[in-house]
């Protein structure tokens, strides 16, 4: 889901919270598990959809930004 961000962030597009379970190809009691927990790390944050008052847009924060700009930074390329 992390790296899902990380490409919306690049791209500058929103993701709801639906769609970030779905592309994790997990089961959306499971997805939305891990995104309170990366939201209590302070990894992502939710918002109101302007579109849509019934959806919630998921996006990094800048410490999330950071921790996977690092990450990629310290990766092996193989």
């Amino acid at each position: 889901m992390l790296i899902a961000l990380y490409l919306a962030d690049i791209e500058q597009r929103g993701v709801t919270a639906s769609g970030l379970a779905d592309w994790a190809q997990c089961p959306k009691t499971t997805a939305l598990r891990w995104q309170h927990v990366l939201e209590d790390r302070h990894l992502i944050r939710r918002e109101a959809n302007p579109a849509d008052a019934r959806m919630q847009l998921i996006s990094l924060t800048e410490l999330g930004r950071e921790a996977l700009d690092e990450f990629f930074r310290l990766a092996p390329i193989v």
